[in-house]
């Protein structure tokens, strides 16, 4: 009997979600970056947990009570210098799938992922990613925007690296 064909349909539920979002990473030191947090607060436009999950069948996350699916594709990488600071432009993409489950043998940890916006209009955001765990501190902080174009982000991201110190 040959195999038989997924009639299943793809609703937006289940549809992966590709980030096209342009990742651009500061080489700052982090100390300046957490140092300066009181700085930010006023930028800040969103803080949520996360729950990464690592496992031999990939990386999950939860997000807002939600299991999702998280598949990295490499992309184009290039070196860039704004204000002094050199910078790497990723434009890896990432994509959500939403899940049900994920294996019972894993590791995880919860993160704290915080979103800062110059002015509301901004198309550029800085993005801090915290984890306090004792066994794993963890902190990663890059800028993200979509279609990256240094003329028209770069004064965002200037004053952003004023607030630090940069």
């Amino acid at each position: 009997m040959p195999p038989q064909k997924s009639t299943t349909k793809r609703t937006p539920e289940t549809t992966p979600t590709p980030s096209a979002h342009t990742r651009v990473y500061p080489k700052v030191a982090s100390n300046l970056v957490r140092d300066s947090a009181t700085k930010l607060y006023d930028s800040l436009s969103s803080r949520k947990e996360i729950i990464e999950i690592y496992s031999c069948r990939g990386i999950f996350e939860i997000d807002n009570s939600k299991v999702y699916r998280v598949k990295h594709a490499d992309g184009p990488t290039s070196q860039i210098t704004i204000h002094g600071i050199n910078m790497v432009v990723d434009k890896s993409t990432i994509t959500r799938t939403p899940e049900f489950q994920f294996p019972r043998s894993h590791t995880s940890r919860t993160i704290v992922r915080s979103a800062y916006k110059i002015s509301k209009k901004s198309t550029v955001q800085f993005i801090t990613e915290v984890c306090e765990d004792a066994d794993d501190p963890y902190m990663d902080y890059y800028f993200v925007t979509d279609n990256y174009d240094q003329k028209n982000h770069q004064m965002d991201m200037i004053e952003f690296l004023k607030m630090m110190g940069c």
